[in-house]
This record gives structure tokens, sequence and C-alpha cells, in this order.
């Protein structure tokens, strides 16, 4: 996978917050339409994608390619991509 050709269109939802736990306690879901997440917002959802893609040495990619992240100076980037 390519992370320098996912657009913002292709991401459902992002996601920023504290090293560890995802599930909503230390960070925020974004997304372009409610469902799921904490705050409609689609320039957040551009601006974590954006962040991850200028650290693409260090990313994660998830095998399935569901999810792309980043953990850099104490928090955890990511966004989830449509299939």
């Amino acid at each position: 996978m390519n992370i320098q050709e996912i657009t913002p269109s292709q991401v459902v939802k992002a996601y920023v917050g504290k090293l560890g736990c995802m599930c909503g306690c230390k960070g925020k879901y974004y997304g372009h339409a409610a469902g799921g997440v904490d705050r409609v917002d689609p320039k957040m959802v551009t601006k974590i994608l954006r962040t991850i893609q200028a650290e693409e040495d260090k990313v994660e990619v998830d095998p399935g390619g569901e999810y792309v992240a980043l953990d850099m100076k104490g928090k955890t980037y990511a966004v989830y991509l449509t299939a």
C-alpha cells in the first residue's frame, strides 16, 4: 500500500490521542459524517492523514489494508480506510 496515494475521501474515520488504548478514552475520533465518531470534522481528518503521510517511514500499515497508524511524540494517529 502506498500511503501517499490515500486521499481524505478514502478515510472512514480518523483518530488522534495519547498512546495506549484507542477506545476513545485517550483521544477522539473524527469523520466526514456522523456515525461512530466523536466529531464531524473533515479538516481534522485531512490533518491526521497528512501527519501520517509526512512520517511514512514510521507508519504501521494493517496487513488487511483497513487502517494506517503512526505513534509519534506520545500520540497515536490513525486513519481507517474504505474497502
